[in-house]
């Protein structure tokens, strides 16, 4: 079970540890987590909270904020958490773009399919699991005008479009192109589940 709030860099990085195998495990597998536990959820959440709102957290520095109000420890921390969270993001999709690459054409379509399904499950669920990060910290940052901060939902959706779309349009497309073919030839081999 995760501590109340700590107060040092250490802590923190134990704290995003717990918050990181939980979000990792979502990724992989978001439908087995739809009926996680209520003690596991409110760890997650707790660890979330906890990341967001520890105190004096040694290295920690404020900064000059919009109108030259300081912005605190809360406030970087949820940034940390914010970047933190991206990066996992970033390294999940990165992965499936990984295994996509070792994949013929003519699985590629269902392969996407079946990858987009996990994932866009998997940020619902998350987005739900960062509620306080997104009322806290992203509704801040948001009403500050900041175009580059999104909800956690959206901000799944912004990764996979930068990472997927970026860099796989052309085999997708190659595939598309592969899938018309060969229905227009009489063979439908079921490849789009």
């Amino acid at each position: 079970m995760v501590k109340p709030a700590q107060s040092s860099k250490t802590d923190i990085e134990t704290t995003w540890q717990t918050i990181e195998a939980g979000l990792r495990q979502i990724l992989r597998h978001p439908s087995e987590n739809l009926e996680l536990d209520i003690k596991r959820y409110m760890c997650l959440y707790t660890a979330i909270h906890n990341f967001c709102t520890v105190r004096n957290a040694g290295s920690i520095e404020t900064e000059q904020g919009k109108a030259g109000r300081k912005r605190g420890e809360a406030y970087l921390l949820g940034k940390e958490l914010y970047d933190r969270l991206k990066q996992s993001l970033i390294e999940h999709v990165q992965g499936i773009q990984d295994e996509a690459r070792r994949l013929p054409n003519e699985r590629l379509l269902g392969f996407y399919t079946e990858k987009w399904d996990r994932y866009t499950t998997a940020a619902k669920y998350n987005n739900h699991l960062f509620k306080y990060l997104n009322r806290t910290w992203v509704k801040r940052e948001i009403q500050e005008g900041k175009k580059d901060i999104h909800d956690v939902y959206m901000l799944h959706l912004v990764v996979w479009k930068e990472m997927e779309v970026a860099t796989v349009h052309e085999d997708v497309e190659d595939a598309l192109a592969q899938l018309g073919e060969t229905r227009q030839n009489g063979f439908d081999q079921g490849i789009i589940p």
